[in-house]
């Protein structure tokens, strides 16, 4: 089968003379592309697939030439990628805004760090954000900041335990999301509170017995990039890997995390988020963790105290590339800001 559905044939047909661009007349459903010969390096989403599909016609391509050249049988395969890849960026360059629904539920996850060194001082021990309307709460009882050391287990425990009682005993119900890379923690936190879903920096590499915990408890799992990307499409190959991964442990319902600034430098983390929306072929929930980090006040001299508006301005254009949940320091202005997106886009009332 190919890319846009049944074809008889399986070899790639351009109807086009050596050379000769595309007119608006010709459609994608002209140009039919074996799946078998671009998965290797092009494993394209259903969502991408579809898109796809649409006449080049319905595309506002501003004369923007498409230089196709004719291929023969299976040669000039780096060719045939080229041309793949190109319709892949005119599709994306062109259509994303159309591809994301304003509607869609976005979510805003509070930050409440148990630690003595977060990076964000205003954010440790903030147990007033228990009440400041957030969607979801992520907890982190070790640093995860640049140069901070583990604090094993037991200890991450030991701050966690009194937070966790006070929640259950006083906010029942309310969502939580726990940020740790250790299975023992996900189990006894589970034990005291019940279902949450488990933030893991590390996307179970720290401890080989995550996966098995999070599919046994059945919850909900973000397995974190973490490393060196130049764009969302090195991230995307990755979560292709890892989503293998996932499925044979059993675990069916998770969250991508592009990691802003695990592992990239500034530049790294602009040129994944000027990409962003091209996650959004995974066809899960895309959550941004962007608050008050260093890509967000390096480039302006600014501090993480004093990155707070700043944030919000990239909030906003996330939300616009596709982002479903925002983790974040400031609550009540992230809230705003979803609310000034829906407004925006024509999707709701101030």
């Amino acid at each position: 089968m190919s890319v846009f559905g049944e074809k008889k044939g399986h070899q790639l047909r351009v109807n086009l003379l050596h050379g000769a661009e595309v007119t608006p007349k010709e459609t994608a459903d002209q140009i039919p592309i074996d799946r078998s010969v671009v998965a290797r390096e092009m494993d394209v989403a259903e969502g991408l697939a579809t898109a796809l599909k649409i006449s080049f016609q319905s595309l506002d391509l501003g004369g923007l030439p498409c230089p196709v050249k004719a291929f023969e049988d299976n040669q000039h395969v780096d060719r045939l990628l080229q041309l793949y890849k190109y319709i892949h960026k005119i599709l994306y360059f062109c259509l994303p805004m159309k591809a994301i629904d304003p509607h869609r539920p976005i979510r805003v996850m509070g930050i409440l760090n148990l630690t003595p060194d977060s990076f964000y001082a205003p954010s440790r021990h903030n147990l007033a954000i228990l009440e400041s309307g957030a969607d979801l709460i992520d907890i982190g009882a070790c640093s995860t900041r640049p140069g901070s050391r583990p604090v094993g287990a037991k200890e991450e425990w030991r701050r966690l335990k009194a937070t966790l009682r006070l929640i259950r005993e006083e906010y029942p119900g309310l969502p939580l999301s726990l940020d740790t890379y250790w299975a023992e923690v996900v189990l006894r936190a589970y034990d005291l509170v019940g279902p949450f879903i488990v933030n893991d920096v590390t996307a179970g590499e720290a401890d080989p017995a995550m996966l098995p915990a999070v599919a046994e408890l059945g919850l909900t799992y973000i397995p974190m990039h973490h490393g060196p990307a130049s764009d969302a499409e090195e991230i995307l190959d990755w979560y292709r890997t890892i989503s293998q991964r996932l499925d044979d442990q059993g675990i069916r319902d998770w969250i991508v995390d592009p990691g802003f600034g695990f592992g990239k430098d500034v530049e790294q983390n602009f040129g994944v988020f000027h990409t962003l929306g091209q996650l959004k072929s995974l066809q899960r929930p895309l959550l941004v963790g962007i608050s008050r980090k260093r890509m967000v006040w390096m480039p302006l001299g600014l501090t993480p105290e004093t990155a707070g508006e700043a944030t919000q301005r990239l909030h906003l254009e996330a939300l616009r590339l596709g982002a479903d949940i925002l983790r974040t320091h400031d609550v009540a202005a992230t809230r705003a800001t979803v609310a000034l997106y829906r407004q925006s886009a024509g999707a709701g009332t101030l």
